[in-house]
């Protein structure tokens, strides 16, 4: 029973969680279109001046912008269906269908600045591949980037807003890819955000039983 009302008493110091903008689907099939154009456009443009170069007649552009176009059909689609497998995969594990690249989200916690920033600090430091750049606790600002191959990965940010010592204070994760021409990213950047606000609630949870067990014992 007493662990029940500790379980409880950590769970009402920690608000619930509201859902960043998004533009949902129509943006989402408005970045495949985009994606379908650069490739088409793009290749077959460079290779229509090579083949029509080489055989010396407009006719060899305007068959490889035919070509462009349907290799990029093919590419979007096989890449699509990746990309919407990985969506569905956080739908079924978050319950939340995003199709928003850059996300946002944003949760109130009842308890002290600077406990919520170092929870902040502890999750991302314990996250594969993810190195801190700045931390600030004045500005309750910390600035991370999780670095794959190529320069692919996220920018990931997290702001503690609210004064020292009280303990009301909004948390804001973000997560957005390194590279802007980015069109699709599996999911990654929701998943950041999800597991980020899930480990600093939980790290809040243990916290708040801890104090509680403390005051009890005194």
């Amino acid at each position: 029973m007493e662990n029940a009302a500790h379980d409880h008493n950590a769970n009402n110091q920690i608000g619930g969680m509201e859902t960043g903008q998004t533009r949902g689907l129509y943006g989402y099939v408005l970045r495949i279109f985009k994606t379908f154009l650069l490739f088409a456009v793009g290749f077959g443009f460079l290779f229509g001046i090579y083949l029509s170069i080489k055989i010396g007649s407009l006719y060899g552009f305007i068959q490889s912008l035919v070509a462009g176009a349907m290799g990029a059909l093919i590419f979007v689609l096989v890449v699509t269906a990746i990309d919407i497998f990985f969506k569905i995969k956080c739908y079924v594990k978050y319950g939340i269908m995003d199709f928003e690249i850059s996300q946002v989200r944003k949760f109130r916690a009842n308890q002290d600045h600077l406990l919520v920033f170092n929870a902040a600090c502890e999750v991302l430091e314990s996250r594969k591949k993810v190195q801190i750049l700045v931390k600030d606790v004045k500005k309750g600002i910390v600035e991370a980037e999780r670095s794959l191959w190529g320069g692919v990965g996220e920018q990931i940010t997290v702001r503690v807003m609210g004064n020292a010592g009280n303990n009301k204070v909004m948390v804001t994760v973000s997560s957005k890819p390194k590279c802007f021409l980015t069109m699709m990213d599996a999911s990654k950047n929701f998943e950041n955000v999800q597991q980020i606000i899930q480990g600093i609630r939980k790290r809040l949870k243990e916290e708040g039983i801890g104090r509680s067990s403390n005051s009890q014992q005194r």
